[in-house]
């Protein structure tokens, strides 16, 4: 989808959103605006620390593979019950890490080292690998082999210099896929 379909979505929404809101009785629409403002707030908790000591470890992994000493670090999973804020913190330490800011390159390409997208449903690797070149800005036309995509994705992934990949919603994973398509 592009800017301008995402654009003429919203704009449809908030159009049936001001609908809602008009029909509504002003107390409702009162609880409605606090529940928002209640909802977008973020409570820290000691598993903060934890986390942003995980993302620590991520960066600095990845800085140390420059010199030949890249440990093993290379993924990062945040599990825990459907609901429990595992996407909300996750965003909340993306959006105050510098290292993950985009930024215009010497060749004027914007270069965004962190790209976030959702994973597909029901999750394969072909679809898995095409969500994610989707995600960082290239079109996959027709039908793409599994091992092409991942190919494809690769190259991709350096040409565009994207250091990091956010996948929510992972559980897909476990809950889509044969023991055996996990492995």
């Amino acid at each position: 989808m592009d800017n301008q379909q995402q654009e003429q979505q919203d704009h449809g929404l908030g159009e049936a959103l001001g609908r809602l809101r008009s029909a509504m009785a002003p107390e409702a629409v009162a609880r409605a605006e606090r529940l928002g403002r209640i909802n977008r707030a973020y409570v820290r908790t000691g598993r903060d620390k934890e986390l942003a000591a995980a993302i620590d470890s991520l960066i600095e992994s990845a800085l140390a593979w420059e010199s030949g000493q890249s440990s093993k670090r290379r993924a990062l999973f945040v599990v825990g019950d459907s609901g429990s804020g595992k996407t909300t913190a996750i965003q909340k330490h993306i959006s105050e890490r510098r290292e993950f800011d985009a930024w215009v390159a010497e060749d004027g390409e914007v270069v965004r080292p962190l790209v976030s997208f959702e994973a597909p449903k029901p999750l394969t690797l072909k679809l898995l690998a095409t969500k994610a070149l989707e995600a960082i800005g290239y079109k996959v036309h027709g039908n793409i082999q599994e091992n092409q995509a991942w190919d494809l994705l690769k190259r991709q992934l350096r040409e565009r210099r994207v250091l990091f990949l956010h996948i929510d919603e992972m559980q897909h994973v476990i809950r889509g896929n044969k023991e055996a398509a996990i492995q």
